[in-house]
C-alpha cells in the first residue's frame, strides 16, 4: 500500500478525514473489490494498534445501516449481491454543524449517511431504529448520525417502500423537495422524483400526516394522496397498484403513457423517446409479469396503444402508428 493512501485511511479512521478525502476514500474503495478488500484489512490492523477516541466511537456506533443491493439478471429478476457501495466509508459525509441541532454535539461527530441507488437497481436497508426501507431505481436516501435521537428525519428523493418501526416518543419525518410525511409506525409507498411533477405517497396500514407548504391532511389505509399540478389530492385506491414494485409487479389501474414511459426508463436502466407528445397523456392499464423484458413490455403496448417502436443502441424511439 502506498504511503500517501495509508495516511489517508488514517486520517478517516482518526474522524479527521476532510470531504474531499472522504470523496476519494469512496471512489477508491468503490473502483474493484481489491481495493475494498485491502482497505477493510487495513482497518483491522489499524483498529488493533489503535483506540479511537470516544468521540470517534459515538460517531461510528451510529452507523447501523445494512445495505443489500440488488442487480438485474434480466427484467424484473434480481441477484442478491453485498455492493461495495454498502461500505460505511461509501456513505459518511461530514458536514458543518448548524442550526437548531444539539450544540452539545462536536461538529466533526455529526455525519451524513447517503444511499444511492442506480437506475436498474434496487436497493434494501435497515435503518438505526429498526426500520426497513426498500428504495426503487434511480433514489436517493440520506440521514444524519443525529437520527433516532430526539425525531428521526430521512431526506428521499425518488421512491421508498417504508415500513416504521413505532415510536410514539421519535416521530419519522421522511423529507422530500415537494412534501413531508410524518408518521410513527406504519407502512407507505412514497414517490418523490425530483424529475417528476408531481409527488405522491400510498397507505397501507397506520396513519401518516402529509404535509407540503402550509397544507396538510392526515392519510388513512387504502388512500393515495398526491402533490402535482393539481395541488394537494387525497382518494381511495389500491394500494397494491402502488407497492407492486416490491414485488417487482409492475401494476397500474390509471396511468398517462408518459408517465409509464418514465417509470420504465428507471427500472430498465434504458431510454424511451416519446417522439409523439399527443400519446403523452392517453392513459392505460396495465399490469406486467416480473419476467417480463423491456421488449416484451413495450410489444404489449404498442398492441394496445396505437404506437410504432423503433429500438437503437439501448434507446426505444416510439411515435404514432402511420
Amino acid at each position: 500500500m502506498e504511503t500517501r493512501i495509508r495516511k489517508l485511511y488514517d486520517r478517516f479512521l482518526e474522524g479527521k478525514a476532510t470531504k474531499e478525502e472522504i470523496n476519494e476514500i469512496y471512489d477508491r474503495i468503490t473502483a474493484t473489490p481489491e481495493e475494498l478488500k485491502e482497505f477493510r484489512e487495513y482497518e483491522k490492523f489499524w483498529e488493533q494498534i489503535h483506540k479511537p477516541s470516544e468521540e470517534v466511537l459515538a460517531s461510528l456506533a451510529d452507523v447501523k445501516a445494512t445495505i443489500k443491493s440488488y442487480k438485474r439478471r434480466r427484467a424484473w429478476r434480481f441477484v442478491s449481491a453485498v455492493s461495495a457501495a454498502a461500505v460505511v466509508i461509501a456513505v459518511v459525509m461530514f458536514r458543518i454543524h448548524t442550526g437548531e441541532s444539539d450544540p452539545a454535539i462536536p461538529a466533526a461527530a455529526v455525519q451524513e449517511y447517503v444511499v444511492n441507488v442506480p437506475a436498474g437497481g434496487r436497493t434494501d436497508i435497515a435503518l438505526p431504529d429498526g426500520t426497513k426501507v426498500m428504495l426503487n431505481a434511480g433514489s436517493r436516501l440520506s440521514y444524519t448520525s443525529e437520527f433516532n435521537k430526539r425525531t428521526r428525519d430521512i431526506f428521499l428523493s425518488g421512491e421508498g417502500y417504508f415500513e416504521v418501526a413505532h415510536d410514539k416518543e421519535r416521530p419519522f419525518n421522511v423529507n422530500t423537495s415537494k412534501c413531508t410525511v410524518t408518521v410513527l409506525g406504519t407502512k407507505f409507498d412514497i414517490s418523490a422524483y425530483e424529475q417528476d411533477g408531481e409527488a405522491f405517497t400510498a397507505l397501507v396500514e397506520g396513519s401518516i400526516l402529509f404535509k407540503t407548504g402550509e397544507k396538510e391532511t392526515l392519510v388513512s389505509p387504502g388512500e393515495l394522496v398526491t402533490i402535482g399540478d393539481k395541488g394537494l389530492t387525497k382518494e381511495a385506491v389500491d394500494v397494491r397498484d402502488y407497492c407492486g414494485w416490491t414485488s417487482g409487479i409492475i401494476k397500474y389501474s390509471n396511468i398517462p403513457f408518459s408517465s409509464l414511459l418514465k417509470r420504465l426508463e428507471r427500472e430498465y436502466d434504458t431510454h424511451l423517446i416519446l417522439e409523439d407528445k399527443s400519446l403523452g397523456d392517453r392513459t392505460i392499464r396495465v399490469s406486467f409479469s416480473k419476467d417480463d423484458s423491456v421488449d416484451t413490455i413495450l410489444k404489449v403496448l404498442s398492441d394496445i396503444l396505437p404506437i410504432s417502436i423503433r429500438k437503437g443502441n439501448k434507446v426505444y424511439y416510439i411515435n404514432q402508428k402511420q
